[in-house]
This record gives C-alpha cells, structure tokens and sequence, in this order.
C-alpha cells in the first residue's frame, strides 16, 4: 500500500532554496491510520517542506492532508515521507460540542481525483 505520485510541475530551481515540484497523487483503496507511504526519491534526496496544494473537487475536500517528513536533514527513502488524512467525525445534535478530526483508518480514498502536493528539497 502506497501513493502513487505523478509529477506535473518541476523540479526547478527555487531562489537558492532548492527545488521546488508539484505532485498529482493516486491514494490506496485502503489508506492507512499511520498514513501512506510516497516515494520522492527520484527527484529529491532530502525534502526541506512538503504540504497539500489542492483537490479538483469539493467531495475530496473532506478530507484534511498532510505530508510527515523525516527529521531535518535526514535524506529521504521510499518509506519515510507519508501521505496523512484526517476527518471530522459524524456529528449530531448531541455531539455538536468540538471534537477531535480522527485519523483516517482502511478508508478507500482511490476515488480522490487530483490530491495534490508542493515539495522544496534538495536535489539528487
């Protein structure tokens, strides 16, 4: 289990900062609680900032993402950068009072068009 990602933009040079892509993301039909793995190893070595850029639909804006990186400068490898998801849980009018989004857990989120995500890491 793991996203799939498929660059769509970069990388570029990004002001002395390192590179700069953008990714399209084809999530697993049963996403994990502890987030799904992302191999960036083809482009980057180590990732400096890494955050969720959009979807192309408002049915996939349910979700909230994420991307966990290994700490700073550790260089990344196929299983160290991870998709995350969370959701609000169900509601009703006895628990309208705030509750905490729960992770994600064996939810098939394939479905989700164009997740996409923006990276600044270092090159190769």
């Amino acid at each position: 289990m793991s996203v799939t990602a498929t660059k769509i933009a970069g990388p570029a040079p990004l002001g002395g900062l390192g590179l700069f892509a953008v990714y399209k993301c084809l999530l697993d039909t049963s996403f994990l609680a502890t987030g799904e793995p992302i191999d960036l190893t083809g482009h980057f070595s180590s990732l400096y900032a890494a955050w969720p850029a959009g979807v192309n639909a408002i049915a996939d804006a349910l979700y909230s993402y994420g991307v966990v990186l290994p700490d700073d400068g550790t260089d990344i490898a196929a299983g160290t950068v991870l998709i995350s998801a969370i959701e609000s849980p169900a509601k009703t009018g006895a628990t309208e009072a705030a509750e905490a989004f729960a992770a994600v857990s064996s939810t098939d989120l394939h479905s989700v068009g164009e997740l996409r995500i923006a990276v600044i890491g270092k090159a190769l």
